[in-house]
């Protein structure tokens, strides 16, 4: 599994997870142990420089000590195209919040998500609407189990 933490993330207090994709991003959160990640938000696309607002704005408000983004690695592990992009918008998201910034492989969180929200009997409306920050859920969850097991 593709995974990079930097050594400045530290152990106890909230992250942020973030999902990006080109329409949406999904963002979940975890508890100030970081023992549980939970979904927050879904972010639709917008200008660049609302969404960084709103990035620094719900790093804000939640006091996060770092944050973990999803990379989108081939099944092989390799970086895809998608991931040259996510990295550089990991490195935005740095810049704008200023807070540490780890990656870790998102591989199949949208599948596990879907069908998650299928299990739960939503409709196609409702389960788009939650995908994304389910998909943050559980990337995060999994960063936690690795990291802080």
């Amino acid at each position: 599994m593709t995974t990079e933490q930097p050594a400045d993330i530290p152990r106890q207090g909230v992250l942020l997870g973030l999902d990006y994709g080109r329409k949406r991003i999904g963002v979940a959160i975890t508890t100030t142990s970081q023992s549980i990640a939970l979904p927050l938000v879904t972010i639709p696309a917008m200008p660049v420089e609302v969404l960084e607002s709103e990035l620094r704005h719900l790093a804000r408000e939640h006091r996060a000590v770092a944050i973990v983004v999803g990379l989108p690695v081939h099944m092989s592990g390799e970086d895809s195209e998608m991931a040259r992009e996510v990295r550089a918008f990991g490195e935005r998201v740095h810049r704008i919040t200023g807070l540490p910034v780890a990656y870790f492989d998102e591989r199949l969180t949208s599948t596990l998500a879907e069908q998650s929200l299928r299990a739960g009997g939503l409709t196609e409306k409702k389960r788009r609407a939650r995908r994304d920050r389910i998909a943050a859920q559980i990337m995060l969850q999994h960063f936690l189990d690795r990291h802080r097991g």
